[in-house]
């Protein structure tokens, strides 16, 4: 395998729930608790995006990065914008929404990708 992405949890919440506090522009956070690999064996100018503009709602029709889900959690506990040959992360995504339930799509330069619902 190449390149592994696990969805560890996923919840919504109309407040972050992290000491950081703050409440949601758009109406609900989604909040992906996420682990990705990308074997040592993959060329090493391979880079796999994990931002937040790798992830998509397809129910919403809000911007999903916005500054109360930036600072939602701190760098520490956010997942990396990318992944290098060799890493193993984890951490969490978190995008702004205006759908209260829906799926949540990890598809990368809008290339097709996974889907789970929350």
């Amino acid at each position: 395998v190449l390149f592994r992405l696990t969805i560890d949890a996923v919840q919504d919440a109309p407040t972050c729930p992290s000491e950081f506090g703050g409440k949601s522009e758009n109406g609900t956070f989604v909040i992906a608790e996420v682990t990705a690999e990308l074997a040592g064996n993959a060329p090493p100018d391979f880079v796999v995006p994990l931002g937040p503009a790798a992830w998509r709602i397809p129910e919403s029709t809000a911007s999903l990065e916005t500054s109360a889900a930036w600072t939602c959690f701190s760098t520490e506990q956010r997942l990396p914008y990318a992944i290098l040959p060799g890493e193993q992360l984890a951490g969490k995504v978190v995008l702004d929404t205006d759908a209260t339930s829906g799926r949540i799509a990890f598809q990368p330069g809008g290339f097709d990708g996974w889907e789970w619902t929350y």
